[in-house]
C-alpha cells in the first residue's frame, strides 16, 4: 500500500533565533482533512510552531515541505495562496474597514501586473461578508470592531483568501462565551467543508471537542501526539501544565477540568 502524501510536513525542525532553542528538533505531518489542536503552556513554542508551518519564519534547522516539495522553492506569495496564517487577536489602529481588509485575502491570487481586484475577487469577498455576518459592519474600521467582530473579520479574510491548510493560534482568546461557541461553531463547519486546519489553544475542552489530533507541546518539544482520548488525560496534561486535572467521558466527549 502506498502511502499518501501530506499535504504539509516538517522533518526535523528547529528554531534558535539566538543561542536559546526556541522549538525543535521536532516532526509534524499533516494530512488533508486533519484537524490538528496543539496545547501547551505558556512558552511552548505554540506561536513559534505555527508561524515556521506559515512560512512566516524559517526554520534554523531541518526542512518544511508542501506535498513533499521544500518552501524553498516556493515565495511567500505561493504559499499564501494554500496556507492562510490567523494570528492572536491584538489592538489594531489599522485604518481598513472590514471590507478592505477582507479583500487583502485575495492578493496572493492577483498577478504581479494586476491593477486591482477582479469582478470575481468582488464577487467572492461580497459573498464571504454576507457568510459571516459581517455585511451590515463592512464600512467599519477594524479597530472599532469588538473582538468577536474582530475575530470573524480575520476568518472571513482566510475564507476570501481560499487557502486548503489554516493555522490559527489562540482563535478564541479574550472572547466571551457567546462569541467563542459562534467561532468554534463556524471552524467545524469549515472544517467540515473540507478545510485543513492546525489550531493552537489554552482550552482543553475546545481541544477535545474540534480535534481529529491532538499535539501537547512543552517547552518546544512534542510530549505527546493523538487523539484526543488518548492525549488529554489527567497524566499528561499535569505533566504539561503542573497542576491537577480530572477527566470525564460523557456521551457528550471529554470533559476537563482542575479541581479546587
Amino acid at each position: 500500500m502506498i502511502e499518501s502524501v501530506p499535504l504539509l510536513s516538517a522533518e526535523s525542525i528547529g528554531w534558535s533565533p539566538d543561542a536559546s532553542p526556541v522549538l525543535g528538533p521536532l516532526d509534524f505531518r499533516l494530512d488533508r482533512g486533519d484537524l490538528v489542536v496543539v496545547v501547551g503552556h505558556n512558552g511552548a513554542g505554540k506561536t513559534s510552531l505555527l508561524r515556521l508551518l506559515a512560512g512566516i519564519i524559517r526554520p534554523t534547522r531541518g526542512e518544511l515541505n508542501w506535498q513533499s516539495k521544500p518552501y524553498t522553492e516556493r515565495s511567500r506569495r505561493d504559499l499564501a495562496r494554500d496556507i492562510a496564517y490567523l494570528p492572536q487577536l491584538s489592538p489594531l489602529s489599522t485604518p481598513l474597514t472590514v471590507r478592505e481588509f477582507v479583500h487583502l485575502g485575495r492578493y496572493p491570487h492577483q498577478s504581479r501586473w494586476s491593477v486591482g481586484p477582479t469582478r470575481e475577487d468582488f464577487i467572492l469577498v461580497e459573498a464571504t461578508l454576507q457568510r459571516l455576518a459581517l455585511d451590515d459592519i463592512s464600512e467599519r474600521p477594524l479597530g472599532q470592531l469588538s473582538g468577536g467582530e474582530r475575530q470573524r473579520a480575520a476568518l472571513a479574510g482566510a475564507l476570501a483568501q481560499g487557502g486548503s491548510v489554516w493555522l490559527l493560534d489562540e482563535p478564541t482568546t479574550h472572547l466571551d462565551p457567546q462569541h467563542r461557541l459562534e467561532i468554534l461553531r463556524l471552524l467545524e463547519e469549515l472544517h467540515q467543508e473540507g478545510v485543513t486546519m492546525v489550531v493552537t489553544t489554552h482550552d482543553l475542552n475546545l481541544a477535545a471537542r474540534l480535534a481529529t489530533r491532538v499535539v501537547a507541546l512543552s517547552d518546544g518539544e512534542i510530549r505527546a501526539e493523538g487523539r484526543p482520548e488518548e492525549v488529554l488525560q489527567p497524566d499528561t496534561l499535569e505533566h504539561l501544565f503542573h497542576v491537577s486535572f480530572e477527566v470525564e467521558q460523557t456521551p457528550s466527549g471529554l470533559r476537563i477540568w482542575m479541581p479546587f
